[in-house]
């Protein structure tokens, strides 16, 4: 926020309107926004707001809406946008606004005016997955279990983790070699993680990925804990006595 601020206060002469944009849940590391401060700059500096909430509708906010929810401050996000392909399982995204004359987009945005309508069908399950999402916040609970189950466990293993506890985990390698091995011989060991390497990810550091859902059983996870200290030692990231034994 504070760089922000630094940012737009240069601006403020410049021509046009200021607009900012964040992620909700980021999608790499499993970082969050800091919501509530972004707002209290953009108050001050009389700019936009737009908030990318893929990642965190269906997780964040007592109703699954997002992290403008659960930080409080809905009111003060001028746009949102999002998808139904992470937490609805279903396909198509949605930009929403209460902004005047905030339906000219329909007329002058090239990927609105030229996409197709979705099916009938896909309309439905998406729906039908909303309504889940409103209807069980118990999902929602279990799953931020499962996302600080398995963020706990490889942070306290010592291996590098992000900032915050999401249902998006990462490791973060030191290099690809490394990245690549362990990721093949993880996959060898019945565990599957996403494999993410530069330019797709922060400061070009590759990583481990994983996503955590409701889902998961608490023994699942103790599983892939389990692995993930074995291949690391194996690997040379840990040098501290095992935590766990390996089945």
């Amino acid at each position: 926020p504070e760089d922000l601020y630094k940012r737009l206060r240069r601006l403020k002469d410049a021509p046009g309107e200021k607009l900012i944009v964040v992620e909700g849940i980021y999608s790499m590391v499993g970082d969050v926004a800091p919501l509530k401060e972004i707002v209290a700059v953009k108050r001050e500096m009389g700019a936009y707001l737009l908030v990318d909430e893929a990642h965190s509708m269906g997780v964040l906010g007592a109703n699954g809406r997002g992290l403008a929810e659960e930080a409080g401050v809905e009111a003060d996000v001028d746009v949102i946008v999002g998808t139904f392909s992470k937490s609805l399982g279903s396909v198509g995204g949605f930009v929403v606004s209460d902004m005047e004359g905030f339906d000219v987009m329909r007329v002058v945005c090239r990927p609105y005016m030229f996409t197709a309508s979705l099916p009938p069908a896909v309309v439905a399950s998406t729906v039908t997955a909303l309504r889940k999402v409103q209807e069980t916040p118990a999902l929602r609970h279990k799953l931020h279990a499962n996302a600080k189950h398995l963020y706990d466990g490889l942070t306290n293993l010592g291996l590098a983790t992000g900032p915050n506890c999401s249902p998006i985990v990462a490791v973060t390698m030191p290099d690809q070699a490394v990245a690549i091995g362990m990721w093949n011989t993880l996959l060898q060991n019945g565990v599957y993680l996403n494999l993410a390497l530069p330019p797709a990810t922060p400061d070009n550091r590759p990583l481990l990925r994983s996503s955590v859902s409701a889902a998961h059983t608490p023994e699942q996870i103790e599983r892939v804990l389990e692995v993930m200290e074995k291949v690391s030692r194996e690997f040379g990231l840990l040098k501290d006595e095992p935590k766990r034994a390996l089945a």
